[in-house]
C-alpha cells in the first residue's frame, strides 16, 4: 500500500516542477489537446473509428507500451514469490525452533526456484531474440498476473483506500531513522538467533524486508510509469491528456495530496490500461510486434532477480 506514497516523494524532478501548481485549468488543457489529437486522427482515418483502431501507428504504440508493462510484470511475479517465502517461514517457525540446519535447508530450497527463474529469463531472451518465438498461453497468463498486480498495488488500491499522502524529501532525519531501524533489526536478529534460536521467525522477517524494499523501489518508479501508461491510452487521446497532466501532478506531489477527482482519474486510467494491455497480450499471435513482449518479459524477470539480489545484499 505504501508504493505510491514512496513514488511521489522520491521522484527526481527539477525544483521548478516541484513548485508548479497544477490545477483544473491544466486538466482542461489536457482534455482539449487530447480532443484535438483525436479529431486529427479521425480526420486522417476518414472519420471511421474502426480504421483508427486498426492503424499501424496505434498498434505500434500499444505494442511498445505493453512491452514496458511486460517488463514490470516480472517484478510483480518476484514480489509474489518473496511473500510466499515469508509465509512459509512464518507457518514453519515453530518447527524450525532450535533447528538452524533445518531452517538453512528450507531457505536454500526456496532459493532454488529463484535460480531456475533466472535461467528461464535467459532462455526466454534467447528464444525471443534469436529464435523469434513469442510467449505461450501460460507465459501470457503469468505476465498478465504480474502486470495486474503491479498496477493494482501501485495505483488502484492506494487510491481507493486513500493511502496516497504527502511525503517530503529524504534528509538527515530520514537517514538517521533508517540507520536506527537497521540497528534495531540487527539486535533483534541476534537475539532471535542466539537466545531464542527461532530461525524460522528470523528468515520470515528477512523475506518480509526483501519484499518491502522491492516494494519501495517499485513505488519510487511509479511516478515515471504513468508516462508509458499515457502511451497505452493513445487510443483515447483525451484520457491520455488527463493522465499526462496527472503524471506531472504526481511528480510535483510534495505540496498537497491528490483530490478525489484525481484519485478517480488514476483508478479509471489504470483499469483502462489493464484492459487494453490484457487484450494486446491475449492477441499476441496476431501481432508480429508482440514478439518484443518475450524480450521485455525476459528482461523483466532478470531485472527482478537482480533487484531481489540487491535488496538482499543491502538488508
Amino acid at each position: 500500500m505504501r508504493a505510491l506514497e514512496h513514488s511521489t516523494g522520491n521522484a527526481k524532478v527539477t525544483p521548478a516542477l516541484r513548485k508548479a501548481a497544477i490545477g483544473r485549468g491544466h486538466y482542461v488543457i489536457g482534455v482539449l489537446v487530447g480532443s484535438v489529437i483525436l479529431a486529427v486522427q479521425l480526420y486522417v482515418s476518414s472519420w471511421r473509428l474502426d480504421l483508427l483502431i486498426d492503424s499501424p501507428a496505434l498498434f505500434l504504440l500499444t505494442g511498445l507500451s505493453s512491452s514496458i508493462m511486460k517488463f514490470l510484470s516480472g517484478i510483480g511475479v518476484m514480489l509474489t514469490y518473496a511473500s510466499f517465502c515469508s509465509f512459509v517461514f512464518r507457518r514453519a517457525s515453530d518447527m524450525m525452533r532450535n533447528k538452524r540446519e533445518t531452517a538453512t535447508y528450507v531457505k536454500a530450497l526456496l532459493s532454488l526456484p529463484v535460480i531456475a527463474i533466472a535461467g528461464y529469463g535467459i532462455v526466454k531472451l534467447y528464444a525471443s531474440l534469436i529464435l523469434g518465438e513469442s510467449l505461450n498461453l501460460v507465459e501470457t497468463l503469468v505476465s498478465l498476473y504480474g502486470v495486474w498486480s503491479v498496477v493494482l498495488m501501485v495505483y488502484v488500491i492506494p487510491a481507493l483506500r486513500s493511502t496516497v499522502r504527502r511525503q517530503g524529501d529524504q534528509g538527515i532525519l530520514a537517514d538517521m531513522k533508517s540507520r536506527l531501524g537497521r540497528m534495531r533489526y540487527s539486535l533483534w536478529k541476534e537475539y532471535q538467533f542466539r537466545v531464542k534460536k527461532d530461525f524460522g521467525k528470523v528468515y520470515a522477517k528477512e523475506f518480509e524486508r526483501y519484499h518491502d524494499r522491492v516494494e519501495i523501489i517499485r513505488g519510487e518508479l511509479s511516478g515515471l510509469l504513468l508516462l508509458p501508461m499515457c502511451i497505452v491510452l493513445a487510443v483515447f487521446p483525451p484520457l491520455a491528456g488527463l493522465l499526462f497532466v496527472l503524471w506531472l501532478r504526481i511528480l510535483s506531489f510534495d505540496r498537497s495530496p491528490l483530490s478525489g477527482g484525481e484519485k478517480a482519474l488514476l483508478v479509471v486510467s489504470s483499469l483502462t490500461v489493464l484492459l487494453i494491455s490484457s487484450v494486446v497480450f491475449l492477441s499476441v499471435g496476431a501481432l508480429p510486434i508482440m514478439k518484443l513482449l518475450g524480450v521485455a518479459y525476459g528482461l523483466g524477470i532478470l531485472g527482478s532477480i537482480l533487484l531481489l539480489a540487491y535488496v538482499i545484499a543491502k538488508s
